[in-house]
């Protein structure tokens, strides 16, 4: 298979930097928080840009599995791709269930392995890394072990069958034994030995986030009364204990008391108590954090209910120092309607700035968690979001998700979010150019946005022809665009990154993938040419599958939705007559005319160029 074979190949040349030793980091570890802003060590404003990473866990896992690609070819191959793309940021939810027992010990396995790969990577790479150890989220490897085993299914057939699957998932922050699972889990992570450098997670100078649980859910009044049996309950003979109305009784008895408020009612007393189990869950956890992490780490948590002041108090008394945003922009109104670029996310993105900057996140740095525009294969949204993001002060941006490449044809799992630097070239080249807004600066002043164009003076993000460029004269050293553009460079001879689609002032191309060059020397340029793609069936899957995100895909019965085509592209590097090109990776040797035109199959390629000193 043809797409196999680029990504064996690929990962093998891309990978020889991360082999020679580790990258420098592009800020300087461990981050603090200083007046509500994330610093370096060296006082510098921090500003990452980068994607949601989950090849070890979940879907992603079991499809790469399907498709017999090595994992650790897998997360070489992408990592690489990361770098083209300027991504220096992963963040990754932990599938708990698959790597913990009931009591919350860690289990030794394949995911934990591929975990320990994926984090040593991005420490070679020089990218950064926010964790949030518990997800809670079932997973789709249960789900598929049911289906395949049925009448014979039993947990010796799991790798792990972890604690989260023994408690809901409010009970996450309040029920005592679930905490005494988290509490034994983080010890175990972040002191558990890499399988592949022996180093401790926890002295990983890349992991600069930590967060505690994704999207918790909060206590709510029916809660109180109706609390199932879990954890160690759901086997115990008897009378099953309840934890949650006795803790909120006694809360409320001292409430009332303190507050002179003998009559007061559920509804009033709820926001406090919701407020004293983060408080409780925080006192428990963050120490365990602290002892592993004693250099520091950012701790951030879930933006939920804190525009409440009862509930914002809550989380800065926890030592919370980071809210989490989230920024999904959707056409429909519905994850699975089918593909949305009918749509102008222009309008969207304008809406979303407003209500953003009428939100008070006073005393915190903010982090987007995740965010994209639903089942949107656009690249110009991209841009737009880094311009909101970089509007609204957010420090820290990861797209939910990115594809694996193995299995990036399918684009199974997450239906409805779709980014590879392959399968999804106008989107990825958009992203690489958006990175570079979302790492500058941009005052009220100078983002002009209409209705079909944004423009800033480094940058112009187009709706029509989804494309977003960038190129800063004043530095001068990157130039980024998603298709065809007219944007002209001030001093060639201080170009070291191009990146793009179509033509350019820089470089004529017919082929619709992406390219990636980077000046090795003065006269020398390293080119990731990347194949022609169509898509061939709808990758958001419209309708085709059950609500939501979280369910098993399995490959092996699916038609492919992008497909990869092979063929001779025409490349013209416009900065200089081409007069080598060297075969790095690929399965044809170039072609090169007279007048520096080369004939390319997509690979990899060094070009000697005339006329650059």
């Amino acid at each position: 298979m043809k797409t196999t074979k680029w990504i064996i190949f690929l990962a093998a040349s891309l990978t020889s930097a991360l082999l020679a030793g580790p990258t420098a980091l592009p800020f300087k570890p461990p981050f603090a928080v200083k007046d509500a802003v994330i610093v370096d060590q060296d006082g510098k404003d921090v500003k990452l840009w980068g994607v949601n990473y989950l090849a070890p866990f979940n879907h992603n896992f079991v499809n790469i599995r399907q498709a017999g690609v090595d994992l650790k070819t897998v997360i070489d191959t992408d990592l690489a791709h990361f770098k083209l793309m300027g991504i220096d940021f992963i963040r990754v939810h932990l599938y708990d269930r698959e790597i913990t027992d009931n009591q919350g010990d860690l289990v030794d396995n394949d995911h934990l392995k591929a975990f320990d790969y994926l984090v040593e990577r991005a420490y070679q790479n020089g990218i950064f890394m926010m964790l949030t150890p518990t997800v809670w989220w079932n997973t789709v490897e249960n789900e598929k072990n049911f289906f395949e085993h049925y009448a014979y299914w039993d947990l010796s057939q799991q790798p792990a069958f972890g604690f989260s699957n023994y408690f809901s998932k409010d009970a996450i922050l309040w029920h005592p034994e679930a905490i005494a699972c988290q509490q034994r889990y983080l010890r175990g992570l972040f002191g558990h030995a890499n399988a592949f450098s022996k180093r401790r997670l926890c002295d990983y100078p890349n992991i600069v986030v930590i967060e505690l649980t994704n999207e918790p859910q909060y206590v709510r009044e029916e809660m109180i009364d109706h609390e199932p049996p879990m954890g160690s309950a759901v086997w115990a003979k008897g009378e099953k204990p309840r934890y949650l109305k006795p803790m909120y009784e006694a809360f409320a008895a001292t409430w009332k008391t303190e507050n002179r408020k003998p009559e007061a009612m559920r509804k009033e007393i709820l926001p406090f108590f919701k407020a004293e189990i983060l408080k409780r869950y925080f006192a428990a956890l963050w120490p365990v954090v602290d002892e592993a992490f004693p250099r520091g780490v950012v701790k951030s948590h879930i933006h939920y209910e804190c525009q409440n002041p009862i509930i914002a108090d809550a989380l800065k008394a926890g030592g919370v120092q980071a809210i989490n945003v989230v920024a999904y922009w959707n056409a429909t109104g519905t994850f699975d309607g089918g593909n949305t670029d009918w749509n102008n996310y222009l309008s969207n993105a304008s809406a979303w700035l407003v209500q953003h900057q009428s939100e008070h996140y006073d005393g915190f740095a903010k982090i987007v968690y995740e965010f994209g525009a639903s089942s949107s294969l656009d690249g110009y949204v991209e841009g737009a979001f880094a311009a909101d993001f970089r509007r609204a002060n957010i420090q820290m941006s990861a797209f939910f998700t990115y594809t694996p490449s193995a299995v990036a044809a399918y684009n199974p799992g997450w239906l409805i979010h779709y980014l590879n630097i392959e399968h999804t070239p106008n989107k990825a080249a958009a992203f690489a150019s958006a990175g570079e807004i979302f790492r500058g600066e941009i005052a009220g002043d100078v983002l002009k946005r209409g209705d079909e164009v944004w423009t800033g003076p480094t940058f112009t993000i187009a709706h029509r022809s989804s494309n977003v460029d960038f190129y800063d004269a004043a530095d001068g050293r990157t130039f980024r665009y998603a298709a065809t553009t007219c944007r002209m460079i001030a001093d060639a001879s201080k170009l070291e990154s191009i990146s793009g689609r179509g033509n350019s002032c820089a470089v004529s191309c017919d082929g619709t993938g992406s390219y990636y060059l980077r000046k090795e020397a003065p006269n020398q340029w390293h080119l990731w040419l990347f194949a022609d793609q169509k898509y061939v069936n709808d990758p958001s899957g419209a309708r085709t599958f059950r609500h939501m995100a979280n369910r098993y895909m399995n490959i092996d019965n699916m038609p492919v939705v992008s497909r990869l085509i092979e063929r001779p592209i025409t490349f013209d590097f416009k900065l200089g007559r081409v007069t080598r090109c060297e075969r790095l990776s690929g399965e044809r040797e170039p072609v090169l005319s007279p007048d520096g035109i080369l004939t390319l199959l997509a690979g990899e390629y060094r070009l000697t160029v005339a006329g650059q000193d």
